[in-house]
């Protein structure tokens, strides 16, 4: 029977099932004590524009996305935007997708931002003896989060404010697109 808890404890017990399922919990507790529409409030009167609130979340975002994971970090910023979108009355889905791209984006500017650069770090390592800095794109990566914010903000002006089925951050159904699987060992 040991074996069995322990088993079960190593699959719900990795790092990503976790940080996924604390960032849950925490999002969730954050939208239900009111604490994140007070947040868009304040912010919305310190910057007085939308526009610019959109694009300072996402610079943010994209900021952030080099040093985490970009599910998390979107999971995280769902209940704010939100509240954004309620305080203007539009959509949720018009701020979701430019919040999505930007946590895309961002995270191209350091070695493990995505997996693409941790393979290319790997692949140097293997070739020449030593890896990456961690800001090895810097440069490049920054170039692309300044290049990509505007076309962002132009994408979520030209999203129309289409009726939505989603009344609170409860009804996303994040669970409906959890995939199970159960595997079998078969014993030769």
């Amino acid at each position: 029977m040991a074996s069995s808890a322990e088993k079960a404890l190593a699959f719900i017990g990795s790092t990503t099932v976790v940080v996924l399922g604390s960032v849950m919990v925490i999002s969730k507790a954050l939208e239900e004590s009111g604490f994140l529409d007070k947040l868009a409030e304040e912010l919305d009167k310190v910057f007085g524009n939308e526009y610019v609130l959109l694009v300072i979340v996402m610079l943010i975002v994209s900021l952030l996305s080099g040093f985490m994971s970009d599910v998390a970090l979107v999971s995280i910023f769902i209940p704010f935007m939100y509240a954004v979108s309620r305080s203007h009355n539009k959509k949720l889905s018009k701020y979701l997708l430019p919040l999505s791209y930007a946590a895309i984006i961002g995270g191209r500017y350091t070695i493990f931002g995505t997996s693409t650069n941790l393979i290319i770090d790997q692949l140097w390592y293997e070739r020449f003896g030593r890896y990456l800095p961690v800001f090895q794109f810097l440069s490049i990566g920054l170039v692309i989060v300044f290049t990509s914010i505007p076309t962002l903000l132009l994408i979520y002006l030209l999203l129309p404010n289409r009726e939505s089925v989603v009344t609170s951050v409860d009804d996303l159904k994040i669970g409906e697109y959890v995939v199970e699987a159960r595997l079998v060992r078969i014993v030769n």
